[in-house]
């Protein structure tokens, strides 16, 4: 059974693999930086519901209603989709690191013996082999 192809991928046809890396790179930090404005964005909206809530309650109390239907309890994190998304931001930009690290080695003349450590690479040049 063949398998689904993805519905979102990446394809670059350059003359070397250092600038197909460098479209690749372009093309993640323009996502990331579109994450981050959309990021934004949420956090604001987030924001301004958990006000909007206070102010809702407040107003009731002073007012002395009671509500007719019970105000559906807030559970804890309820509007934290900005701060998943930050975590998700940084776990990108640290595995775009890490694949930008593996393309300099798989561009690199140094022969790499078996079972090395990539991260002992070159005098310290971190790579994450995992």
């Amino acid at each position: 059974m063949e398998e689904p192809m993805p519905e979102k991928f990446y394809f670059a046809l350059e003359p070397t693999m250092q600038e197909s890396s460098a479209a690749l790179m372009h093309t993640v930090r323009t996502t990331l930086t579109m994450a981050q404005d959309i990021t934004s964005v949420v956090d604001e909206a987030e924001r301004v519901a958990d006000k909007t809530s206070k102010f809702c309650d407040s107003v009731e109390t002073s007012a002395g209603h009671k509500r007719r239907t019970p105000r559906r309890v807030k559970e804890p994190n309820q509007y934290a989709v900005a701060d998943a998304l930050t975590k998700q931001i940084q776990h990108s930009v640290i595995w775009a690191q890490q694949l930008l690290d593996l393309v300099n080695i798989a561009e690199s003349t140094e022969e790499l013996a078996p079972g090395c450590s990539l991260r002992e690479r070159q005098g310290g040049n971190q790579v994450a082999a995992s």
